[in-house]
């Protein structure tokens, strides 16, 4: 919902019904409902609810009322990449249109977007594209080394409206398909840690100051973790070389929290070598300062693991 003086809307996902109230003269009303309704497009897109063009969408406006201020009914009846009919169960999980591509850029950053629409993955390994198609985590995928090396440019578009968990399975044909893999499932008994109270129960555990996406972020000499499941916390943490395995998260907490990490002390420039010295810190005394810091403590122990075993894989995918 927002408010600029003239108008009030919100705006939903497209074949859903918008509400606009305008507040102006009836006798403004016929010019000034097309300069809402694409001030609400406009205002829509940049939300990143939906991005479309006015001219290549149809709109079905109905006036509710006629006074003073004056409402409306705008339904954004479909739209440019959006398909206007949702998938049904009974669908093949198969993507309409696919394209994987390699990624020579050499950089680092890499993303997975999922949309109504399809998904787009920049830069990513296979081994990060089978952590999402089949809800795993990186232990829990076996296979020739260069799965967390080869990167690629995935942008894969659905026959209907897709969910997240539709997205995923199609994501799991398009990858056996295109790289022509072999799997099968096994579980091991394998060297873990998990993640527990300390005697005296965790603390400095705050409840989140906003309700925003989780973020990490090296500052003033400290790790700074808000609005962080401890679910995320745990993959955090075996990604550590000193941890060197899976890390399970036996703390029973719920919810998403904010604290931190005190890494160098007095520290507050942790650019170029003070950032490095910051994470030589947190590999030398993790066990230390999970104890200390959050009353929280890594335990060793065996647990048995499902893995995803790829006995055979192509490194170069099939043509798109």
């Amino acid at each position: 919902m927002e408010e600029d003086g003239r108008s009030v809307f919100a705006v939903a996902k497209p074949h859903s019904v918008c509400r606009l109230k305008l507040h102006e003269p009836e006798s403004r009303m016929g010019a000034s409902l097309p300069s809402i309704v694409r001030l609400a497009v406009k205002r829509a897109s940049a939300d990143g609810v939906w991005s479309g063009s006015m001219n290549r969408m149809r709109l079905r406006i109905v006036t509710l009322g006629r006074a003073a201020g004056v409402a409306a009914m705008l339904s954004i009846v479909s739209a440019p990449g959006i398909p206007a009919q949702a998938m049904g169960s009974d669908v093949r999980p198969t993507f309409e249109i696919a394209t994987i591509k390699p990624n020579k850029s050499g950089v680092e950053s890499n993303s997975i977007v999922y949309g109504p629409a399809g998904m787009n993955c920049t830069n990513v390994t296979l081994k990060a594209c089978l952590r999402e198609a089949y809800d795993l985590q990186e232990y829990q995928i076996v296979g020739p080394s260069w799965l967390s090396s080869e990167r690629y440019n995935i942008v894969a578009n659905a026959p209907g409206r897709a969910t997240r968990d539709q997205l995923c399975r199609m994501l799991q044909v398009l990858l056996t398909e295109r790289f022509k893999m072999k799997t099968h499932r096994e579980s091991k008994d394998l060297s873990v840690y998990e993640l527990v109270a300390s005697k005296n129960g965790p603390k400095h555990l705050n409840e989140p100051a906003a309700d925003a996406q989780p973020r990490r972020q090296l500052t003033n000499g400290s790790l700074v973790f808000q609005n962080f499941p401890i679910s995320m916390f745990t993959e955090y943490l075996q990604r550590l070389s000193v941890i060197g395995r899976p890390v399970l998260d036996g703390t029973g907490l719920k919810g998403n929290y904010d604290f931190s990490l005190s890494l160098i002390e007095g520290s507050r420039d942790l650019k170029g070598h003070r950032g490095k010295a910051a994470m030589k810190a947190l590999e030398q005394g993790i066990f230390t300062m999970l104890k200390e810091q959050l009353g929280l403590q890594l335990v060793p122990r065996k647990s048995v693991i499902d893995l995803l075993v790829i006995d055979q894989a192509e490194r170069v995918p099939t043509e798109n």
